[in-house]
């Protein structure tokens, strides 16, 4: 347990120079704490204890020869006034720091103290969020790894080694790899069910005992008692009616005994002895090439083996002949079921090197930042191959290259920080076909335009840690990129959040003159911190540059360690989005379930093809697979009205329709216009909502009789009824379109003439009087 919170730490350094100590003190709202030495020996950590993202102000009193140091840069700031002052700024460094006193005088060490930087971001139980999330990562991802390893069917059939003569850096990562699946609660646990309740067997046991002891008899017995030596008289009347010259004084029996030397408790014997001469033989290294730490650890896990091997259950039993892995007991039984689990991941894990843990197994420091981003690979892997049935690539070779390599060191972690990872496929698990793309650390290309097809951000490269990628199975991923039918979800770690809503500030109100005074203080702040460098918001701004930025995206979210969940949708749909998720380590609810149900929303949105986001995503693609140039600002005043209606002169229909001079005055008189079916029109009219017509006649190549039609569309009118309308002509067709118009009712409208010229549609000579469809857009542009 940690102590209460203190005021200052006050450590001690008469083993450098008497009379110096080191006092720390918390900066504002910073802790610090001291633990017992028994529980610092027990957690093999610093009984000084401070917490990363906290500022301590130190002093070295007592002497003026002193100063601090130590190998990380940025932790340890030493005041430009005083030598022996300055600051500890942890950061997000989690783990033992080692904390040199050096000479002024010629910078040699003097000395060394360590102080335990505990994690906090996990649990509100400090020391819990330290040790147990931690190494909750830590045997998640040895798990992951040997699963996968597991399924290679290659390591059980091998005998266990490994090479000594690797960096110590390697052999402590496989060290740490080990200990995660070996120091844990649960281990011991199995151990402690296996010495409480062990598999035992009955062995058939020969012994002389005291013929007055004999309880049954039987004819192996009255045999003994006829002919045994050295006999001698008894007044026992059972036993003398079966002879008259005495009785043996001692008869052999069989009795049954219950044993625990069976191969099963050797198997487990074994196990325990291998994992103790693996931790010996990786301190015997570390001590040899100065690793102190990583000796201490691996003293401390050996000492803690041979706690387990030295119970007296042990004792009486033997080494193995042959390892039974196919026993019911070993497979099924508790306690022994996990020691069997922990040796197979064992020998796989002592053969795994991971180029990319590197900032994770550094002896000492707890890189616990990177580890998390690591580890939500795994958990959103897993994940992804459940909602979308994910099977791994056949290929007889390499079955699992996109993880696992083989290298000449042994079996390498593909995983690393920066380095591109993909899985993908097609699911028929929906009613619409899908096919998925999950990346990690995926880079989308800076200087895209809409006129590349391919996947781009508009502005600088980007590069979010886990991006999936899901789109109809029917295009392949380029052309899905192509036609605009993919959707992108971009997911960032974000280890150093700690609560997404008091971390960011939202404010809901519509009305931005009326804010509370609360908000506009937190704005005030935020503005402070901008100046400072220290904007908290920057992380959910990277999220809108993802989604501003990277085409095609449909939401972009956050992943920290806390506790609440926000999400912020752009429409009246799950996507496009913003927000965040909290998931930590758990054996229990670790809040990837939140995701999953987030994404099953996602799919359920991605099969209706008449969501907003797909209709929009439509209509955005016809508009922006136009062919462009450069924009020139029309001097036309458009109506004022069309900001508020959202007119687009651009997709406003006009009918651009002939008359002959002769029915002028009755076009006029009733506002109707008729054109004869079976032309051109009749194929348009049907797929089109005209806003206005443009009349022209014989020689009239610039007209200004533009007028507004009405909402309730054509009418198909028969010749007879034109007759009864006084129409000026004998119609020559059976049916005829009329259309009924009015007059513009925008000023900025009338006055114009419009060269019919100009317009696309246009057909000259014979063709002149066919009507055809242009927009107001190419309208304006006419204007003579």
């Amino acid at each position: 347990m940690l102590k209460h919170n203190q005021e200052e730490l006050n450590i001690p350094l008469d083993h450098i120079s008497k009379g110096l100590h080191l006092v720390i003190t918390p900066e504002g709202n910073s802790r610090c704490f001291t633990i017992a030495e028994s529980i610092a020996e027990e957690w093999h950590e610093s009984p000084y204890q401070l917490l990363e993202g906290n500022s301590y102000e130190y002093e070295l009193v007592g002497n003026d020869e002193y100063i601090l140091d130590c190998s990380y840069k940025g932790i340890i700031i030493q005041s430009n006034r005083h030598a022996q002052r300055g600051r500890i700024c942890p950061n997000i460094f989690v783990g033992k720091l080692c904390v040199l006193v050096k000479s002024v005088t010629d910078n040699t060490t003097q000395g060394k103290i360590d102080l335990e930087i505990l994690a906090t971001k996990f649990d509100s139980k400090l020391d819990h969020s330290y040790r147990a999330n931690y190494r909750q990562m830590l045997e998640d991802i040895t798990e992951k790894c040997t699963d996968i390893l597991m399924q290679i069917n290659a390591p059980i059939q091998q005998t266990f080694t490994i090479n000594f003569d690797l960096s110590s850096k390697t052999i402590y990562q496989r060290f740490s790899f080990i200990n995660s699946i070996i120091n844990t609660s649960d281990f011991e646990n199995a151990v402690l069910q296996i010495i409480k309740n062990p598999a035992t067997k009955w062995l058939n046991v020969t012994e002389e005992i005291n013929v007055q002891k004999v309880k049954r008899i039987n004819r192996s017995v009255v045999k003994q008692l006829s002919s045994g030596n050295n006999r001698m008289t008894t007044n026992n009347p059972r036993l003398a009616q079966f002879v008259n010259q005495g009785i043996p004084q001692k008869i052999s029996v069989n009795q049954k005994v219950e044993h625990v030397n069976t191969a099963e408790n050797r198997f487990i014997k074994h196990v325990l002895e291998d994992f103790l001469q693996f931790c010996t033989s990786c301190k015997d290294l570390f001590a040899k090439r100065n690793y102190a730490f990583a000796a201490e650890e691996a003293d401390a896990l050996a000492r803690r083996l041979g706690i387990y091997l030295s119970q007296p259950f042990f004792q009486n039993i033997s080494r193995p002949q042959t390892l039974k892995l196919n026993s019911p007991i070993l497979q099924k039984r508790s306690g022994y079921r996990e020691l069997l689990n922990r040796w197979l991941q064992f020998d796989l894990a002592a053969q795994l090197i991971w180029t990319g843990g590197d900032d994770i197994y550094d002896a000492g420091k707890k890189d616990i930042a990177t580890l998390y981003e690591y580890w939500l690979f795994f958990v959103l892997y897993d994940l992804v191959k459940e909602k979308f049935n994910y099977r791994y690539q056949t290929d007889e070779k390499n079955p699992y290259g996109h993880l696992i390599r083989a290298t000449d060191q042994g079996l390498n972690l593909t995983l690393k920080s920066g380095r591109h990872i993909v899985i993908k496929g097609v699911t028929d698990r929906f009613p619409r076909k899908l096919a998925y793309r999950f990346s990690y650390n995926r880079s989308f290309k800076g200087g895209n335009t809409y006129s590349h097809t391919t996947a781009g951000s508009w502005t600088t490269t980007l590069r979010p840690d886990y991006t999936l990628s899901l789109w109809p199975a029917t295009f392949t991923e380029d052309d899905a990129e192509k036609e605009d039918a993919i959707v992108h979800i971009h997911f960032d770690a974000k280890y150093k959040v700690d609560n997404f809503k008091s971390e960011f500030i939202f404010d809901n109100n519509n009305d931005l003159e009326n804010i509370d005074q609360e908000t506009a203080e937190q704005l005030d702040r935020q503005k402070e911190d901008e100046k400072r460098g220290t904007y908290k918001n920057i992380d959910l701004l990277k999220m809108h540059a993802y989604n501003d930025a990277i085409r095609r995206t449909g939401g972009a979210y956050i992943l920290y360690p806390g506790e609440n969940k926000q999400l912020f949708q752009g429409f009246h749909e799950i996507i496009p989005g913003l927000g965040a998720f909290a998931v930590h380590p758990s054996k229990t609810h670790s809040g990837i379930a939140e995701v999953g149900l987030f994404l099953d929303k996602v799919i359920e949105n991605l099969l209706d093809r008449t969501s907003q986001r797909e209709r929009i995503s439509n209509s955005s693609h016809h508009i922006l697979s136009e062919n462009t140039k450069d924009y020139i600002a029309s001097d036309f005043g458009y109506p004022a009205d069309f900001d508020r209606m959202k007119v687009d002169p651009s997709s406003t229909k006009v009918l651009v329709a002939f008359y002959k001079p002769e029915q002028w005055e009755w076009i006029k008189k009733y506002s109707l216009i008729n054109i004869r079916t079976g032309e051109s029109i009749r194929d348009t009219v049907p797929l089109e909502h005209f806003e206005y017509i443009l009349l022209h006649t014989n020689g009239e190549l610039e007209t200004s009789k533009l007028y507004k039609l009405k909402q309730d569309g054509p009418k198909i009118w028969s010749k007879e009824q034109l007759l009864k309308k006084k129409y000026p002509f004998q119609p020559s067709r059976d049916f005829y379109l009329v259309f009924a118009f009015e007059e513009v009712s925008y000023s900025e409208f009338k006055g114009l003439s419009f060269d019919i010229r100009k317009l696309k549609g246009y057909k000259p000579y014979r063709n002149s009087s066919s009507p055809f469809v242009a927009t107001l857009k190419e309208l304006i542009e006419s204007v003579v």
